[in-house]
């Protein structure tokens, strides 16, 4: 089983790792928690490549290329900066750890360029990619080639100011998106909600003392008045960022990406309705296509395993 193609996806709370083949059929999958530091990312990609390979009765020789999605800024050069989901990724020496540890191939890329990749060998060519995880990433891809700017940091959308000197950001920055539109960001906002008493209904009986996960808040919003008011809120601040990029952009489709894109379907009318809330219908592109990313969470390793079409060197 030679020329297998490894893909991984570092998230902030989620390592998922793939084996693809050429033809970009997933043969393995799996999803183990993400390491809780930068030191111990490599050890833990091999680990789990050791369990995929497993899976498929396969040996660390049949694999022809490892490629790894990382949530940080990736330079041109590959390195890393700028990790603020993994303490102490930034400066790692990730990637020559990865290729020291077998004759593969290798590279790694931001993680949403990851997820754009997938989304390039679905056969999308022309998009705006927004990836809702822990914080808020994007992507640009024009005829099929990643936009990647004079530094290899194009994309950052998370960190554009939606509210001046609004709630601080990860970044030390004040009023970003990531602020307001992130998983983190709604978790923050739900955990505020429960502490005052405007949840009751998604108590959990058996842990009482908690608050309900975002994900549980998104499915009872259209039973729960408290819960659509935090899904809305959510929704604007999203929709005023997508508005922004595609003034500038003229993008011709926004993909939705990421872990919080598989409650998509929960929320995508309420996205719509305060899209075209914030987007006049006079500034031409009142009913831009948003859709969900192809291959929905396993995109940023799907892309992952075939960074080597789109990362030279």
């Amino acid at each position: 089983m030679d020329g297998l193609r490894a893909g991984f996806d570092l998230g902030g709370t989620k390592l998922t790792g793939v084996l693809a083949g050429s033809d970009g059929e997933v043969a393995a999958c799996r999803t183990v928690p993400s390491p809780s530091h930068g030191t111990w990312v490599a050890s833990a990609v091999l680990d789990l490549l050791d369990r995929l390979l497993g899976d498929v009765g396969a040996e660390t020789g049949d694999v022809a290329f490892l490629g790894m999605g990382v949530p940080a800024l990736v330079d041109l050069q590959e390195r890393l900066h700028g990790a603020t989901h993994v303490a102490g990724m930034s400066g790692s020496a990730l990637l020559d750890e990865l290729r020291a540890a077998g004759s593969w191939g290798a590279h790694i890329d931001n993680d949403v360029n990851c997820s754009a990749v997938a989304a390039i060998h679905a056969g999308e060519s022309s998009f705006l990619l927004v990836s809702l995880g822990t914080g808020v990433g994007g992507a640009i891809v024009r005829d099929g080639r990643l936009e990647r700017g004079a530094h290899g940091f194009a994309g950052e959308i998370g960190h554009m100011v939606v509210v001046a000197g609004g709630e601080e950001c990860g970044c030390g920055k004040r009023g970003c998106l990531e602020a307001y539109a992130s998983g983190r960001a709604l978790t923050r906002r739900v955990e505020r909600e429960f502490a005052m008493g405007r949840l009751p209904e998604l108590t959990d009986p058996v842990r009482p003392a908690e608050p309900p996960s975002a994900k549980v808040v998104v499915e009872a919003l259209r039973e729960l008045e408290a819960a659509e008011a935090i899904i809305t809120e959510f929704a604007y601040y999203l929709a005023l960022g997508i508005s922004n990029l595609v003034e500038i952009g003229d993008h011709a489709k926004v993909l939705i990406g990421g872990g919080v894109s598989a409650s998509l379907e929960h929320f995508y009318d309420i996205l719509r309705e305060q899209y075209r809330a914030v987007m006049p219908y006079s500034r031409l592109r009142h009913d831009l296509p948003i859709e969900p990313v192809p291959y929905g969470p396993l995109a940023g390793a799907i892309g992952a395993a075939f960074l080597d079409s789109h990362r030279k060197g």
